[in-house]
């Protein structure tokens, strides 16, 4: 006959254990933010100064704007993109609409990240 345990015993613990173990979305660590980047972070927003020099102040926000904010050097990737579109619209695909143009262009040219 089967017993079942009662509260508080080690198997309710290590069941409560494993179902957050294969929670689906554990998968996601979050990231440990510290102290000083939110300090950093409060202080950027709350500056008056809105000159670009007066940023070199922030370091993490200075990398983080220089990083993303910072234009492509060559105009190969552009080039590489109209090669695929080339390759998407072709007579066979005419009747494309531009969003699903665009849908076609940019899972293709990210592929290699699937």
């Amino acid at each position: 006959m089967l017993s079942v345990p009662e509260e508080g015993t080690e198997q309710n613990t290590s069941a409560s254990n494993t179902s957050r173990e294969d929670d689906f979305f554990a998968f996601v660590a979050q990231p440990e933010i510290s102290d000083s980047f939110t300090a950093e972070v409060d202080a950027f927003l709350n500056d008056p100064s809105k000159e670009l020099i007066a940023r070199h102040k922030y370091r993490h926000i200075m990398k983080l704007f220089l990083k993303f904010n910072t234009p492509l050097p060559a105009s190969a990737p552009v080039e590489r993109l109209f090669s695929l579109g080339g390759q998407i619209f072709v007579p066979r695909r005419n009747c494309l609409s531009n969003p699903h143009f665009k849908r076609q262009l940019l899972l293709r040219a990210n592929m290699h990240l699937v």
